[in-house]
């Protein structure tokens, strides 16, 4: 048996989930799952199963860390599969981890999955782009390393762009992030769609005008996805 990183992605919706992934579950050795997935589909899983979940502003296993567990079990020739939420193509921290099963000359797959973006897409029976109102997405974290989201994009290019803006991680900054967007020139009227906790049992949907987000008291949480621009006008969720 060779040693072998599997990048996996996990979609909430347990019917969402395909053969690729149950066959992987099943046939590793070790699972290194994330916060924001269902853990009851690892309910009969053999393989031994560590969680490395970050939350935020609490005490979490470091990318550092979790790229030594890698390694470890790596070293012992086992199959590994590292189990993010969402689509780990999509700010994860996969391309670091996969450099540690490079370094070991390991075999490495990946098996895509639903970034959160697309689930609200689903939620609001609309596409992120329409043509004629926006020809092109925008994926931006609100979270950055140092915390200094102003400095962190060239916030004129995006509203000059005019493309529909999804933004991952960006709760706490959300009232910054609007009066950035709207200091550039982008109508206060915009419309926005928060998605949270999608496709867990207690998942939310959200619309506001861009000037709302400014507005204390309003009720959003982590994890979250928000989707701003006009392509929203053309969504049926009521």
């Amino acid at each position: 048996m060779s040693a072998k990183l599997i990048i996996a992605s996990c979609p909430p919706d347990k019917n969402k989930i395909t053969k690729q992934l149950s066959d992987a579950l099943n046939d590793c050795d070790v699972i290194l799952y994330d916060r924001l997935i269902d853990a009851n589909i690892l309910d009969g899983v053999r393989a031994k199963k560590v969680f490395v979940g970050k939350q935020p502003y609490k005490k979490h296993p470091t990318q550092e860390s979790i790229n030594d567990m890698i390694k470890m079990y790596l070293k012992k020739g086992l199959r590994v599969v590292r189990l993010k939420g969402g689509d780990a193509a999509f700010f994860s921290r996969a391309t670091e981890e996969i450099a540690v099963a490079k370094q070991l000359n390991a075999e490495v797959c990946w098996i895509a999955g639903i970034t959160s973006a697309s689930l609200l897409c689903e939620r609001l029976k609309t596409s992120l782009t329409v043509r004629g109102v926006s020809n092109g997405v925008i994926f931006i974290t609100g979270h950055t390393k140092d915390n200094k989201i102003e400095e962190e994009y060239d916030w004129d290019a995006i509203v000059r762009l005019n493309m529909t803006l999804v933004i991952y991680m960006g709760i706490k900054n959300l009232p910054l992030i609007s009066q950035l967007l709207m200091d550039k020139g982008m109508d206060p009227k915009t419309p926005v769609a928060v998605g949270m906790n999608l496709g867990f049992d207690d998942e939310r949907v959200e619309f506001f005008y861009l000037k709302e987000l400014k507005t204390e008291g309003i009720n959003l949480k982590p994890p979250a996805i928000v989707v701003i621009g006009d392509v929203l006008k053309y969504s049926l969720k009521d």
